[in-house]
């Protein structure tokens, strides 16, 4: 085996070269304890994470992102070529048996881009329907979210905490069936659902990014260091771990409540083991095995060059190997690749594409991000533990919320 991988494998976290005294100002600066009279810790909130927002912070956010990259396209005369680099850069689509289905594929993504160089951003987000369906949305959601605080990221005395209290899937029901009533054009009711989608799940994400901070902190220090017992410890990874339990998945929700002060950390070091059974399976991939920087991420040297391996989240749903966090010799390329990939499914919204490619390339295009931007809260949480601000200031660039608050 590669002494290096062995190296890995055998010393959980290897961070030497970072700084042998990793600082918990971050923590203490964000996490907050909630005890009881008797003094036991009961809840874990995150100061950073606030409890109001405002639809309209996606709207203006989605609004400003479009015009600059149209501003972009009209600008920058190799505009198209470099995004077309970029989106197929690592050979994605030509590995096929079905290299036509392949091509078209590739077609439909760039048209897609086109089709977002041709569209009319104002008409469309000043439209009073539009802003009416959105406000009513808002009210909407804003109503259930009442129901669960936002900046509570583990509830250690509640095992069904979370799972009692997924509702956002009602608002967007909600804010669909009105926009399907109230907006008549197509343009409109795309540009509609996207926003009443998006929002929701953008909105419940933040916790799970600051869940996966606060994994690193639990993981990385003993619980009294923290300001937390064993067992405190220990309910909280039951907690971040309940609270990813789907709301159709009522068996889970029981194994929870019997096992509350196991199942959390039994779920975290599965995740461990299975992280190094990626690690081993695609050493051959990786020049050289580097530095493990969290549960979840490890340097490497991939085709000459230094990035950051994502270990739990693969590159896409067609692409099996570790997903690139980071590469330290392009340090914006993983942002502009989300942004295109972004950028593409707007644009699949106002053209005309078979449902069969639209439906597969929208999966494989959330396959590349939507889970390994979360993830990537643990690695925020390392750079800022190791004091490393220009590292975690691009993670959080790299997260593609609007509603993220944390500086």
């Amino acid at each position: 085996m590669n002494l290096k991988l062995l190296i890995s494998i055998i010393f959980i976290y290897s961070v030497q070269a970072f700084g042998a005294n990793p600082s918990l100002d971050g923590f203490h600066k964000r996490f907050k304890f909630i005890r009881n009279d008797q003094g036991t810790v009961v809840a874990i909130t995150d100061k950073s994470l606030s409890l109001n927002f405002s639809v309209w912070t996606y709207v203006d956010a989605l609004k400003k992102e479009l015009l600059n990259e149209q501003n972009e396209m009209k600008n920058k005369g190799n505009y198209f070529s470099d995004a077309k680099n970029i989106l197929f850069e690592d050979g994605i689509f030509k590995k096929s048996n079905n290299s036509s289905n392949d091509n078209i594929f590739k077609t439909y993504m760039m048209d897609s881009l086109y089709g977002v160089e041709k569209l009319n951003i104002n008409t469309i987000f000043n439209n009073s329907v539009l802003k009416e369906v959105i406000s009513s949305y808002e009210t909407k959601l804003k109503s259930l979210m009442m129901n669960l605080r936002l900046d509570v990221v583990a509830q250690l005395d509640d095992p069904k905490y979370f799972y009692t209290r997924n509702l956002g899937y009602q608002a967007v029901k909600f804010g669909l069936d009105l926009a399907r009533k109230k907006l008549s054009t197509i343009p409109l009711l795309n540009a509609a659902s996207d926003i009443i989608v998006k929002v929701e799940k953008l909105v419940r994400e933040r916790r799970i990014y600051h869940q996966n901070m606060l994994l690193y902190y639990l993981d990385n220090f003993a619980p009294e260091t923290l300001g937390l017992t064993k067992d405190e410890a220990d309910r909280a990874f039951s907690s971040i771990y309940e609270s990813r339990i789907s709301a159709i998945s009522y068996w889970e929700s029981n194994q929870a409540q019997a096992q509350w002060l196991t199942y959390g950390t039994d779920a975290f070091y599965n995740g461990w083991r299975m992280a190094n059974r990626t690690l081993l399976i695609n050493q051959q991939r990786y020049g050289e095995i580097g530095e493990r920087l969290t549960h979840a991420f490890n340097d490497v040297t991939l085709n000459d060059k230094k990035v950051i391996i994502n270990l739990f989240d693969q590159q896409s749903m067609i692409q099996w190997y570790p997903s690139v966090a980071y590469d330290y010799t392009r340090p914006n390329f993983v942002k502009r690749r989300r942004e295109l990939h972004r950028l593409v499914q707007v644009g699949m919204s106002f053209i005309t594409i078979p449902a069969f490619f639209k439906d597969t390339i929208t999966s494989y295009i959330e396959s590349t991000y939507a889970k390994q931007r979360l993830t990537e809260g643990s690695l925020y949480a390392f750079f800022e533990a190791h004091q490393m601000d220009e590292m975690k200031n691009r993670m959080i660039r790299q997260t593609m919320n609007p509603f993220e608050t944390i500086k």
